[in-house]
Parts: structure tokens; C-alpha cells; sequence
């Protein structure tokens, strides 16, 4: 995980989406109570709700490279994007990874989780 200098944390942006909403809206919330902005985005209002309420704002929308646009455009860029299971749902593959590609900074770091099955 990267580290910021201590008195930098306003200048980082962190930004998930997920499939696994409690596990990341509690990731995220250290990062909330550390100082450094955060959003998460999901489709689902209910997983939304459920991130707002413990201090996670969230997006209620599909990530994909128009929403990285409007983001980006708002100066919102990620120096670190979180996925945690959700590759294997999303309906537009090429669509979400383009968005990465659009929301993240030049110097920032992705982590994705995916899960293993063993037959």
C-alpha cells in the first residue's frame, strides 16, 4: 500500500469500487479517518447507503471511462485505485479498465483483488 508524508494527506486521493461492500467501505473508512479523501462508487443505492453511513461517500453509478472523464475533469484523480472482487462483474471490461486508465494519476498505484477457485 503507499504511504504519504505526514501532512500530505490532502493532496491524496483515494477512489474503489467493489462487490464486496462491507470489506472495502471499511478499508475505506481508514483511510476517511486518516484525512485522505476517498470515493467510492458502486451501481447498487443500497451498498451506497450502507458506505455513506459508516463516512464513505459514494458514487451510486457504473465506473467506466465517461464517469473517469467527468471525474478527472473535477480534479479528482486517484493516486490509488482500489478493486476488490469486482472484475468478474462488470459488464463492459474494456469500458472499466479505460476508466482506470483515465482516473488514475500518472505517478498513482492500482490494486485488484481477484478471487481464486480451486476445483
Amino acid at each position: 500500500m503507499r504511504t504519504w508524508p505526514a501532512g500530505d494527506s490532502g493532496s491524496a486521493r483515494a477512489a474503489s469500487w467493489w462487490s464486496s461492500p462491507a470489506t472495502t467501505a471499511y478499508l475505506l473508512k481508514n483511510f476517511v479517518d486518516a484525512g485522505i479523501p476517498v470515493l467510492g462508487i458502486d451501481p447498487s443505492d443500497t451498498v451506497a447507503r450502507a458506505a455513506e453511513k459508516i463516512g464513505v461517500p459514494t458514487l451510486v453509478e457504473f465506473f467506466g471511462e465517461d464517469l473517469a472523464r467527468r471525474l478527472a475533469s473535477q480534479g479528482r484523480r486517484a493516486d490509488l485505485i482500489i478493486g476488490n472482487n469486482v472484475l468478474a462483474h462488470v459488464p463492459r471490461l474494456n469500458d472499466f479498465v479505460a476508466g482506470i486508465a483515465t482516473l488514475l494519476k500518472p505517478t498513482g498505484t492500482v490494486t485488484i483483488e481477484f478471487r481464486i477457485f480451486s476445483s
